[in-house]
C-alpha cells in the first residue's frame, strides 16, 4: 500500500515520459527538469505578501481552533485524530494553494548543440488530485468500517455534505477538466536564431532567452525561462559562449554580475 501511494506522486515523471521530444538524436544533449515561477518583478513580490498574510491568518484561526478544542477535550483518541486531521488535510490545502497562487510550473528541457526544448506545465490540480487519491487510501478502510457497523450515517452522510464533496471532486480532478487547467507549453528554438539572451546567477541560477519559436506555426519571438541547477547553470553559460556569437544577436547577451 505504501509503495502505491508513494508511485501516485511521480505525476511529473509520468508527464514527461508521455512528452512527444523533437530533439532525440542530436550530439550534446543537456536534459534536467525544474520547477520555477515564470511571472516575477511586482506582480510575483505583490503575490508573495498576499499569500503569506492569507497563510498567516489561516495558520492563526486553525491554532486558535485547535487549542480551544483542545482545552475542552479530555479525549487523548480525539486529540490525537485532531491532529492527524489537521496534517493531512489542512497542510495538502496549503500546499494546493501556494503552488496555485505563485503560478508554480514545472519545466523539463533537452538542450543540444543546435537547439533548445522545453515543455511546462502547472503543478497546483495534478499535486491536489494525488493528494485525494492518497487520503482516499487512507481513509477508505475507516470508510468501510463505518459501512458495517453504521450503514445508515454512512449513507446519509453521502446524501450531504459529503456527497457534495465527491461530486466536486469528481469533476474538479476529472481528466478534461485537468488538461483543459494545465497550461501546457512546448516550446522550440535553435541556437542560430536568438535574439537576446540573459544570463543571471544573482540567486536562483535562471538563463532568459528570447527567440523564435519554431513549435509555434507562426515561428513568433517567445521568450524561453531556463530555470537551473548550479551544475546545468554553468554548462549552458560554456554552451553559450562556445556556440552564439554575440554580435549576431540583435539584442546581444546580458550578464546580471560580474564575470571573470
Amino acid at each position: 500500500m505504501l509503495k502505491k501511494l508513494l508511485n501516485l506522486f511521480n505525476y511529473n515523471q509520468q508527464l514527461i515520459e508521455k512528452t512527444d521530444w523533437e530533439v532525440t538524436n542530436e550530439s550534446g544533449i543537456l536534459q534536467w527538469s525544474k520547477r520555477g515561477i515564470a511571472n516575477g518583478g511586482k506582480d510575483l513580490k505583490f503575490r508573495k505578501y498576499f499569500c503569506y498574510s492569507l497563510f498567516g491568518i489561516f495558520l492563526l484561526f486553525i491554532l486558535f481552533m485547535f487549542f480551544t478544542v483542545f482545552k475542552f477535550s479530555n479525549s487523548l483518541l480525539f486529540q490525537i485524530t485532531l491532529c492527524v486531521g489537521i496534517v493531512f488535510f489542512v497542510m495538502p490545502l496549503i500546499m494546493i494553494a501556494y503552488f496555485g497562487m505563485f503560478e508554480v510550473k514545472f519545466y523539463s528541457y533537452r538542450i543540444t548543440k543546435e537547439k533548445i526544448e522545453l515543455v511546462s506545465w502547472k503543478e497546483d490540480l495534478l499535486f491536489g488530485k494525488q493528494v485525494s487519491k492518497g487520503l482516499l487510501w487512507i481513509v477508505s478502510p475507516f470508510l468501510f468500517i463505518v459501512f458495517i457497523t453504521e450503514p445508515t450515517a454512512l449513507l446519509v452522510s453521502l446524501g450531504g455534505m459529503a456527497g457534495v464533496g465527491i461530486l466536486a471532486g469528481a469533476t474538479l480532478f476529472s481528466k478534461g477538466y485537468i488538461e483543459s487547467h494545465l497550461n501546457y507549453q512546448h516550446m522550440i528554438t535553435q541556437w542560430d536564431s536568438l535574439l537576446k539572451i540573459e544570463i543571471d546567477n544573482r540567486g536562483k541560477p535562471i538563463i532568459l532567452v528570447w527567440g523564435k519559436d519554431f513549435y509555434d506555426k507562426k515561428h513568433d519571438i517567445n521568450l524561453f525561462n531556463l530555470f537551473c541547477t548550479q551544475e546545468i547553470f554553468d554548462e549552458i553559460v560554456k554552451l553559450i559562449q562556445q556556440q552564439v556569437k554575440e554580435e549576431e544577436l540583435e539584442k546581444g547577451i546580458h550578464y546580471c554580475e560580474t564575470w571573470g
